[in-house]
């Protein structure tokens, strides 16, 4: 805990007072407010991928005028990052807010919440932020009930103590434990809560706030001004300025409008409403310049007639709806340049439907009676019928559609006679004892394992003809090769390639980046999945790396434990469709203590080969690596060492070391530098029973390892021995040994 400075009399400055005390206490991005306002924080101060604030910056904002602070809920260390849950409740204009209420039935449902620190500056006993830890990377959901926010990394922040509430009244701290409740405020002793000891989230409101979905940091196109993005999206989608919303558009609309009617939290409204719109516009639907406007519309006239949880002048609301729009327009850009990289039409072909169905009307009905109803059990209850019938036209669509585009089985057989007479494949095997030609491989590794560099390998030794980890022989070269990375950026993938040393560069026919456009790559979609195979069977590609599965899994909506069966089919077709005969390689994450690929068991019975590479402690990061393979046809490599050259980055595969050789290995290294202590100690020499005796005093090294450390050190040279008293053997250092490490 640390205890934050105080101001002198009325000169209250709340950031200068305080600001690196929060930096002190695990609270990393302390940013400036208006005094006695809750916004705007400094501009690229909190989008998820904003830095945190440098001490410099702090310091230039301690300077000046007196200032609010805010705290932005970012990390606290390597796993985890701050959440908080933002109960409302009391009455706002013409609206009573109910979040303790909602809060508790969440409770109920969900299982309790650990006791936490809350800050507030309305001392009811119910309204406040709860603050826990959380593991990194989730995508958390901007509400969990209707007057319950999720404050999270990229979106708000939580004003704290001793910030001036707008209308009066300072915000304030209560501990674990305590309500916060204007009589409990002695309870807490001024000290600013440690962040890094905050309670973790249980895993069940973790599971009810992300689905257990990783965020991922979009790709934004930042290069083009706010004008060009403009023209580009007037230029790309299809129809004019006036063009009526089609179906599709107008039913997203009518959505939009009823939802910003019922909810508090505009904020959310905005920017899910622009990017709902304007990804319909994306997929080839009409009208999305007169949507837009008519939403806008709607929404300002609601924010001006409501408030919502944050006081907006006229040109703070038209800045918000500026800044939705654009970063929007912004966030969808890359997909469309993506499909254009790959010769793909760069939205989706123009919708057909301009009238919405009679179905369609009656669903938008029933939701807004739904969201309109009396009591909240009603609506809740209608809401569950509306989705419900939602489900019930998805199947039904889903089976006329799978009707529709039924292929028709046609197969000419081939007997046994005729199969047994087939030539024999003259390269059996693409890379020996490793990779079956025509054949799919999981390559699956621990978290940081060293994946990236084994990929480069693998490149290097396909385009190049170089033996595979130093000792497998590649039959069948790649002379257009693809790779496809969806991890790391561009900069990171070159320099990893141009370390490897690759002489045959053009045999790598394209390196594709998908890091934040990794939804791009739908290929359960079949319309983008032939565009991919066109491109692909177009570029020539005769050998394929997909790196990584489980970033694809996220972006798809697919669960890694039960769906990745649906994804590998899909990879399966669009290796077909490609021509490229199977010769693949998806990289993957291990799990189960890091020995086997994660998730769905399908992953595991996919592949003609599983390559693993494991540390030989898989708890120590800086342990020696393993490589093993097993599969069909000819595929077994028991388990071995990798030497890797940091210089070169390559690695070499050494078959007469694996996890058990190298623990023996350390274990002899232990006694014998434990040997080389105790003689240090011992000038004179010891005996084999009394070096034996003083080592086992001082490890736990059994007595054959050690016998066979003194064996070791005399072929090594490092000991050396006389006769003693009794023609007993003395061992003592070496001193030529000595002086050759001197």
């Amino acid at each position: 805990m640390t205890v934050a400075r105080q101001g002198a009399g009325d000169e209250r400055n709340p950031y200068s007072d305080t600001a690196l005390d929060y930096r002190i206490a695990g609270w990393c991005g302390p940013l400036p407010l208006p005094y006695k306002d809750k916004f705007p924080p400094p501009t690229g101060t909190n989008k998820r991928t904003s830095p945190y604030p440098t001490t410099d910056q702090i310091n230039e904002w301690r300077d000046g005028e007196p200032k609010n602070i805010c705290v932005r809920l970012a990390g606290v260390d390597a796993d985890h990052e701050i959440v908080g849950i933002d109960v409302d409740h009391y009455a706002k204009g013409n609206r009573q807010k109910n979040g303790f209420d909602q809060l508790q039935k969440l409770i109920a449902t969900l299982g309790p919440l650990p006791d936490t620190w809350t800050a507030t500056a309305r001392t009811d006993g119910k309204s406040g932020i709860r603050f826990f830890r959380v593991p990194r990377n989730l995508r958390f959901r901007g509400q969990a009930a209707q007057d319950i926010e999720v404050i999270r990394k990229g979106h708000r922040y939580a004003v704290v103590w001793p910030s001036v509430h707008p209308e009066g009244g300072t915000y304030w701290w209560f501990p674990p434990g305590v309500e916060p409740a204007t009589e409990n405020k002695l309870a807490w002793d001024r000290q600013i809560p440690d962040a890094r000891e905050l309670p973790l989230l249980p895993d069940s409101w973790i599971d009810f706030l992300t689905s257990r979905i990783i965020a991922s940091d979009e790709l934004i196109e930042d290069e083009s001004r706010a004008d060009e993005i403009y023209d580009w999206a007037t230029e790309t989608f299809h129809g004019d300025d006036d063009t009526e919303p089609c179906a599709h558009m107008r039913q997203k609309l009518n959505l939009a409008i009823t939802k910003v009617q019922n909810t508090s939290t505009f904020h959310d409204a905005i920017i899910n409403a622009h990017w709902n719109i304007l990804k319909l516009a994306f997929e080839g639907h009409h009208g999305w310049n007169v949507t837009i406007n008519e939403f806008e519309q709607v929404w300002a006239d609601e924010v001006i007639k409501r408030g919502g949880t944050t006081v907006r002048d006229l040109a703070t609301l038209n800045a918000e709806i500026w800044r939705s729009r654009t970063n929007a327009l912004r966030k969808i850009k890359p997909s469309s340049d993506q499909r254009k990289k790959i010769n793909a039409a760069p939205i989706d072909p123009s919708c057909v439907r301009l009238e919405p169905t009679t179905e369609e009307r009656v669903a938008m009905q029933a939701l807004n009676e739904a969201l309109n109803a009396g009591t909240e059990v009603d609506r809740f209850e209608n809401e569950v019928l509306y989705e419900l019938r939602k489900l019930e036209v998805r199947d039904e669509a889903k089976r006329r559609h799978n009707a529709k585009s039924h292929v028709p089985f046609t197969r000419t057989p081939m007997n046994l006679e005729t199969l047994l007479a087939q030539p024999p494949n003259p390269t059996p095997m693409r890379i020996d004892k490793v990779m079956p030609d025509g054949g799919r491989v999981i390559f699956s590794a621990p978290y940081k394992a060293g994946k990236t560099t084994a990929v480069g390998n693998l490149i290097r030794s396909l385009v190049d003809g170089d033996l595979f980890l130093g000792t497998f022989a590649v039959n069948k070269p790649a002379t257009r090769l693809v790779l496809i990375d969806n991890e790391m950026s561009q900069d990171m993938v070159r320099d990893e390639l141009l370390r490897q040393g690759i002489k045959n560069v053009g045999a790598v026919a394209d390196v594709i980046c998908l890091r934040g456009q990794v939804a791009t790559f739908d290929i359960l979609n079949e319309r983008c999945r032939s565009d991919w195979a066109t491109y692909l069977r177009e570029l020539g590609c005769d050998y394929l790396i997909f790196d990584c599965l489980r970033p694809v899994l996220d972006a798809l909506g697919l669960d890694e434990n039960h769906d990745a069966g649906r994804f590998l089919d899909a990879f399966d077709a669009l290796l077909s469709e490609s021509e490229i005969n199977g010769d693949a390689t998806i990289v993957h994450h291990m799990g189960h203590t890091s020995e086997r690929s994660r998730g769905d068991s399908r992953i595991q019975d996919w592949p003609d080969a599983i390559w693993k590479i494991v540390r030989q402690k898989h708890d120590d990061d800086l342990s020696p690596r393993m490589f093993s393979a097993t599969g069909r046809r000819d595929v077994e490599v028991t388990e071995g060492m990798l030497k890797y050259d940091a210089a070169t980055r390559h690695l070499t595969y050494r078959s007469d070391v694996n996890r058990a050789t190298a623990k023996k290995q350390n274990k002899l290294h232990d006694a014998i530098a434990e040997i080389l202590r105790v003689l240090t100690e011992n000038k004179q020499g010891l005996s084999q029973n009394k070096l034996i005796e003083e080592v086992r005093k001082r490890t736990a090294i059994g007595e054959p390892t050690i016998k066979l450390a003194l064996k070791t050190g005399l072929d090594e040279g490092s000991l050396t021995t006389y006769e003693g008293d009794n023609k007993a053997k003395i061992y003592l250092i070496d001193p030529n040994w000595t002086n050759k490490n001197d």
